[in-house]
């Protein structure tokens, strides 16, 4: 019964021992490989009896446990792998090696981050990790440093920046005192403006980041009377006289979309429009994709958990296929903590991204392959996945052993271990992304001289070595690798695609899954 204990034991000590590391050709007998015996050994020892099934009238053979096995299911103990050797660089400058990576094999890690000094304008601000700190003549405020970096943008009188600032704040202020307001999450509003090409957004403040360019308080009251382009309209955001104003050029236009909570009596049997001609209702749902009251005041964008009864109209002459008002409604019920903007070329999300912890490292314009690493825990176990920004691909596993699966520290580095196994896919330096302290320190104490003693004791040992092994390849074959901390779940574009990937680890039942290592995918 000690048989099959033995050869795991063995195979977790030899299995990726190459050659060179055989030095004593342990791993060899006349006949072939010792590990592949092992594995055969192993196979036989553990193999079920088939079972003969009457009703079928024929014997089923059992799967072989190893088979269904997870690839990081079951720590193993770790050999004391042979450390990186460290090279000198002529300037460990973060900026620099992002920009114009060193072309040596060399690994670098950034551990913590630096305040950025983001003031614009007379108006006083500090970014540091994805929050902004903002100094202004009403207190001080936190935002999101994308949404930040979005404002300076669309504020584009340098002159009266500080003074718009001012106007938005004191608006915003007076949205949230309405009951029936609400800021419609990112892919809601997205979604909205594909429906008629709509470039402008009305019922929102300048201080929320937008798929498409919110229209400030003067603009919309210039806006009275006259036509506009394609629009999308918080109908609550509006008060009484900007909604008396706009109400005539909505009625002699056909490409606008109004979000609106319902208006008239209460159980009407007749739903009340927001403009009185032309129009038709075609979407009634109780939509929780909001954001939180106050989120412009800590610098975290979550969503809110409650429910608010929304109405969409549109005109009477515009038509929107079933497809899409479900895809809408879908949209408006969705249950999440997060807001995910994307990476369309166009609007202001590329103007977004600048502002994110990665944007502001420049990582989008690093000259390689951006790698980024998350892990994710639920009902169903854990999960590890790495999204890949040049293919827009990933890959992902199970990790741990059955419900709840175990330390998700295990998961982050399995998550990391994938991505720089498909880094030996290509010859180009790479950053790779986590939130991970965890793999930041081991992955960092093994490069110096020396052995790396402390992965036997560790419970993830099997996969740190594996980790170390794979940036030796790299160093020998002349590849930069450098690893940046970055914080996870704060609607950072390239950790919320890692994310995603976890997720589907965590389902992933046939261990590995390689969607997009080699091919674009969507």
């Amino acid at each position: 019964m000690m048989v099959g204990p033995f050869l795991r034991e063995y195979l977790s000590r030899h299995e990726d021992m190459d050659d060179e590391d055989d030095e004593m050709g342990l791993l060899y007998t006349d006949l072939c490989d010792t590990r592949v015996l092992a594995r055969t050994m192993l196979e036989d020892w553990e193999t079920e009896q088939g079972v003969y099934d009457n009703d079928k009238g024929e014997t089923t053979h059992s799967r072989h446990p190893r088979w269904n096995r997870e690839r990081f299911s079951t720590p193993h103990t770790a050999r004391d792998p042979n450390k990186i050797e460290e090279v000198e660089l002529e300037s460990g400058d973060l900026q620099g090696m992002i920009r114009q990576p060193p072309k040596v094999g060399a690994i670098r890690f950034r551990h913590e981050p630096e305040s950025t000094n983001t003031s614009h304008s007379d108006v006083t601000a500090t970014a540091f990790h994805i929050t902004t700190s903002v100094i202004t003549c009403r207190g001080p405020y936190r935002l999101e440093g994308a949404r930040w970096n979005l404002l300076t943008k669309v504020f584009i009188n340098h002159e009266s920046f500080k003074s718009d600032l001012h106007s938005e704040l004191l608006l915003q202020e007076r949205l949230d005192e309405n009951l029936k307001y609400r800021s419609f999450s990112w892919q809601v509003l997205r979604k909205a403006s594909d429906f008629f090409g709509a470039k402008t957004y009305i019922g929102e403040t300048g201080l929320r980041p937008l798929p498409s360019s919110p229209m400030r308080e003067e603009e919309r009251r210039s806006r009275g009377g006259h036509s506009i382009s394609p629009v999308t309209v918080n109908w609550n955001g509006l008060d009484l006289s900007e909604q008396a104003e706009i109400t005539p050029t909505l009625e002699a236009a056909n490409n606008w979309i109004i979000f609106t909570h319902p208006l008239g009596p209460e159980k009407a049997a007749t739903p009340t429009p927001p403009i009185p001609k032309s129009v038709q209702r075609i979407l009634y749902t109780k939509g929780i994709a909001g954001r939180e009251r106050g989120w412009w005041r800590t610098g975290t964008d979550k969503l809110a958990s409650y429910g608010l009864d929304t109405e969409v109209w549109i005109s009477q002459n515009s038509t929107i296929s079933d497809s899409k008002i479900l895809a809408q409604e879908a949209l408006l019920q969705t249950k999440s903590e997060k807001d995910f903007p994307d990476m369309r070329p166009e609007g202001v999300e590329p103007i977004y991204r600048v502002g994110t912890e990665s944007g502001l490292m420049d990582i989008y314009n690093f000259p390689g392959v951006i790698y980024a690493t998350d892990s994710s825990k639920g009902s169903t176990g854990m999960g590890a996945g790495f999204y890949r920004h040049d293919t827009t691909g990933g890959g992902c596993c199970r990790v741990g052993g059955g419900v709840g699966g175990g330390p998700s520290d295990r998961a982050e580095f399995a998550a990391a271990c994938l991505a720089l196994e498909d880094s030996l896919t290509h010859d180009q330096p790479v950053v790779v992304l986590t939130y991970s302290k965890g793999l930041m320190t081991v992955a960092s104490n093994g490069v110096g001289g020396g052995t790396d003693s402390l992965l036997r004791q560790s419970p993830d040992g099997d996969i740190l070595a594996r980790i170390i092994k794979v940036l030796h390849q790299r160093v020998r074959l002349g590849l930069f690798t450098m690893f940046i901390k970055i914080r996870a779940h704060r609607g950072e574009f390239l950790n919320e695609k890692a994310d995603r990937w976890a997720d589907k680890g965590r389902e992933d039942f046939d261990n590995v899954c390689t969607m997009g290592w080699s091919q674009r995918t969507s």
